[in-house]
C-alpha cells in the first residue's frame, strides 16, 4: 500500500511538471498561429484628412510657421498644361472683377516662356501630417508665388511697361483699381488686415508717346508680409 502511494505521488509530480512545462509552450504556440493566421481588416478614409483653407495657408505664412526652401534641383520648365492652367486661374481670381486687366495678363502670359520652382513641406494640422506645395512660377517679366494645394496666392510681380494710357487720369485710375482688386483679395479672401500685406508700384513716372498716347514702366508687386518684416518695417519707421 505504502509502494502504491509513492508510485502515485510519483506520477502525480510527473504529471505536474508536464503540464508546468509543456502546457504554456502549447497555449503559446496556438495564439502565435491564431496571430498569424488572424486577417485584420482596417478602414482607411481620405476625407478624414483636415482640409486646409487659403486663410489658414496665408495666417501660417505671415506668422512664420511654414518654411520654404528652395534648392536648382527644385526648377523646372517641363511643366504640366495643370499648372500652367492654375497660374491662368489665379490671376482670375485675383483680378476677376476687370475684364480688360485679366484678359491683358492671361495674354501676356500665353505668349511667355513659363518656368517653375517647387518646394514642398509637412506641418501638422490636428495632430495629423499635412503637405503643402509652395510654388514659385516665372513668366518673363511677371512671377507668382503660391501654395497649390490651397490656390493661395503669396506674392506676385506684374509687368505693365508695354501698356498704353489715354491721360493721366487713364493711369491713376488703373492705378487705384488694381490696388481696391489686391486689397480686396488678401482682406476680404485671406482675412488679412491691412499691415499684413503690401502693394507697391515701381516706375510710376508717365511718358508721352509720338501717338498721344502714355507709358509707364510699370510694375506692380503684392504679397503678404511676414511676422518679421512687419516688426523691421515697424522699427524703422521710429
Amino acid at each position: 500500500m505504502k509502494i502504491l502511494k509513492i508510485i502515485f505521488i510519483f506520477l502525480l509530480l510527473v504529471v505536474l511538471t508536464c503540464s508546468v512545462v509543456f502546457v504554456p509552450q502549447f497555449i503559446s504556440g496556438q495564439k502565435e498561429e491564431n496571430i498569424l493566421n488572424e486577417v485584420i481588416y482596417l478602414n482607411y478614409s481620405a476625407g478624414n484628412r483636415p482640409k486646409l483653407t487659403s486663410k489658414q495657408v496665408a495666417r501660417l505664412y505671415h506668422n512664420r510657421e511654414v518654411g520654404v526652401i528652395y534648392n536648382s534641383i527644385n526648377t523646372y520648365s517641363d511643366y504640366s498644361d495643370a499648372s500652367k492652367d492654375l497660374v491662368i486661374e489665379l490671376i482670375e481670381q485675383l483680378f476677376e472683377e476687370d475684364d480688360k486687366v485679366c484678359s491683358y495678363i492671361k495674354q501676356r502670359l500665353a505668349d511667355g516662356t513659363f518656368s517653375f520652382t517647387r518646394s514642398s513641406t509637412l506641418i501638422k494640422i490636428d495632430n495629423q501630417p499635412t503637405a503643402l506645395n509652395f510654388v514659385r512660377c516665372y513668366v518673363d517679366d511677371f512671377e507668382i508665388f503660391y501654395e497649390e494645394k490651397t490656390k493661395t496666392i503669396l506674392r506676385a510681380t506684374f509687368d505693365f511697361s508695354d501698356k498704353n494710357f489715354t491721360d493721366d487720369k487713364d493711369y491713376n485710375s488703373f492705378i487705384e483699381n488694381i490696388e481696391y482688386m489686391i486689397s480686396k483679395y488678401y482682406e476680404k479672401t485671406l482675412w488679412l488686415m491691412k499691415d499684413e500685406y503690401y502693394f507697391f508700384v515701381d516706375f510710376p513716372k508717365i511718358v508721352e508717346s509720338e501717338q498721344d498716347y502714355y507709358f509707364a514702366n510699370l510694375f506692380i508687386g503684392c504679397g503678404i508680409l511676414q511676422y518679421d518684416d512687419i516688426k523691421a518695417e515697424v522699427m524703422y519707421s521710429y
